[in-house]
């Protein structure tokens, strides 16, 4: 039996990208390509909107590896915070870097030194959805004190949270309000990207912040 094949029209992908292009406004447009883009092709997909996103996000460091071999130069982000095995290929390869606590980023600085590189981080913020980031301003301000520490070493970019369920708006805005606060603490001191939409984020309005992550919607899928 012959395998099945799917076959992928990027002119109608470019076409879905310069529509959320409009909708992100003036915020940044970071396209989700993990999971192989979906299931899409994620060197084909990534190549076909390059010149229309302003940087890609992925899950896992093989992912990211092959954006990189794919002839992609923008920035990459991993939602995933890393083990300590993949921290020194992150680096080398200019991977922004999720933390999701002091300790992550200690783990990360440690690495930076011993090859002498910078390291670009994102801090990733507990705001309801329960999988992964920092839960409270004291956990930032270790963070931040840290951070100041090891300025050679070490980049702060991005924060950024996720919203856990658009269906639900009241929980969507009250997870926006615990946000927030993080972000006008780092952005007293520190010129980051914070952003906390994805697709649902993007349609609901409102949220969008510096940066809108979307994925689903790309692909031309309703995220609801």
């Amino acid at each position: 039996m012959r395998p099945p094949i799917a076959i992928i029209d990027t002119e109608n992908l470019k076409h879905n990208a310069l529509e959320i292009k409009k909708l992100c406004n003036k915020s940044k447009f970071c396209a989700v390509v993990k999971s192989n883009a979906y299931g899409h092709g994620i060197a084909e997909c990534s190549r076909a909107i390059y010149d229309i996103v302003d940087c890609f996000a992925v899950s896992l460091l093989s992912e990211a590896i092959s954006l990189r071999y794919a002839g992609i130069d923008k920035d990459i982000l991993m939602l995933l915070p890393p083990s300590k095995d993949e921290i020194s290929a992150l680096i080398r390869h200019e991977i922004t870097i999720t933390v999701d606590s002091v300790k992550r980023l200690n783990e990360v600085i440690k690495v930076a030194v011993e090859i002498n590189k910078i390291a670009k981080v994102a801090i990733a913020v507990n705001t309801g959805m329960n999988r992964l980031g920092i839960d409270s301003l004291q956990e930032l301000n270790e963070m931040l004190s840290v951070y100041r520490k090891n300025v050679k070493s070490l980049k702060i970019t991005d924060i950024f949270s996720h919203f856990a369920n658009n269906y639900d708006l009241d929980f969507t805005k009250k997870q926006h309000e615990k946000f927030m606060p993080f972000v006008d603490k780092i952005k007293r001191d520190f010129d980051v990207k914070a952003h906390i939409s994805a697709s649902g984020g993007l349609l609901i309005g409102g949220y969008n912040l510096d940066m809108v992550r979307v994925g689903i919607m790309l692909y031309g899928y309703l995220p609801f």
